[in-house]
């Protein structure tokens, strides 16, 4: 029996910028306390990519679309109020379709709350988690935590020389103090271990060693790597950076990378960033201006993981 109470977020397509919305609250039990709600939903994607750069800005744009209607915000209050007054956990269950890559690239993780405008994710009883969409899905029992977390930091040398080819990627030089300091205030509650290569460390973040670390069984992996996207006569495909041992890149295509993550214990929470990095002009800026990474999504979440950010 689920100990949370789940508000089924399904969406699914009507036309080139407008998709069908139906929400479903579920309690403990099997029960609906509240009948679905069916709406429509529309999106402008062409501002989303122009505000991608700044997370305030698109989350709340993105807030408004999803909960301006005053039914859909109403439903996701009432829901959140029974699942409070009961003391459990509100988990926001988004369902994509992983088909649909303009959906299920949009930056869900920006959401605001509705009611006072803080971000969804920073809320201890109110949980989002992007799903697989499935006729077939069944929700499933958390699994127990252990209180462990893994941070792998990629800072491979020499990028640039050693992958000419790459479009879309910045990287330089990775600030990996930087990284270090971020993922720490954000794993600050669990017994985080690290993995990063010279001068801060003695594990570069090879495929291997990454691999045996994820077998030791955590709750979240804090993935950085740089990434990058490679032109082919096919089209274009994504390359994520790993390290050799020596500490130069390791170009790692997403079959392989997700096959690396498969080969053990995929974590309930998998976080993936690009690092800052240093350009040409000598300012730091986001190293993926492309949101990449976001292509690892569905996969992950196919294999298991609760959410993944990215």
């Amino acid at each position: 029996m689920t100990t949370t109470y789940d508000l089924e977020i399904q969406l699914s397509r009507l036309d080139f910028d407008s998709y069908h919305l139906e929400l479903q609250f579920h309690a403990p039990g099997g029960k609906m306390p509240l009948l679905p709600l069916r709406s429509r939903l529309q999106l402008d994607f062409e501002r989303l990519q122009v505000l991608f750069p700044d997370p305030d800005s698109y989350g709340a744009d993105l807030t408004q679309a999803l909960f301006g209607d005053p039914d859909r915000r109403d439903y996701f209050i009432q829901a959140r109020l029974q699942a409070r007054a009961a003391g459990l956990p509100l988990r926001l269950l988004l369902k994509i379709d992983p088909s649909n890559v303009k959906l299920a690239g949009l930056r869900w993780e920006t959401l605001r709350d509705p009611q006072d405008g803080r971000w969804l994710l920073s809320q201890m009883d109110t949980r989002l988690i992007r799903l697989i969409h499935s006729p077939t899905w069944n929700r499933l029992p958390l699994k127990a935590p252990t209180g462990r977390a893994l941070t792998a930091i990629s800072c491979p040398k020499d990028l640039a020389g050693h992958a000419p080819w790459t479009v879309g990627q910045i990287a330089g030089t990775v600030n990996a103090q930087q990284e270090i300091d971020l993922a720490s205030r954000a794993l600050e509650a669990f017994q985080n271990r690290l993995l990063v290569g010279p001068p801060f460390g003695d594990a570069p973040v090879t495929p291997d060693r990454l691999q045996d670390a994820l077998c030791d069984g955590v709750d979240v992996l804090y993935l950085v790597c740089p990434a990058a996207m490679r032109v082919r006569p096919e089209g274009m495909s994504l390359n994520i950076f790993l390290e050799e041992e020596d500490g130069s890149p390791l170009a790692v295509t997403t079959p392989r990378m997700l096959e690396i993550l498969r080969g053990c214990n995929i974590p309930p929470l998998v976080m993936l960033a690009a690092p800052q990095a240093i350009g040409m002009d000598g300012k730091w800026r986001h190293s993926d201006p492309l949101g990449s990474l976001r292509k690892l999504v569905p996969g992950v979440l196919e294999m298991g993981a609760e959410g993944v950010l990215a």
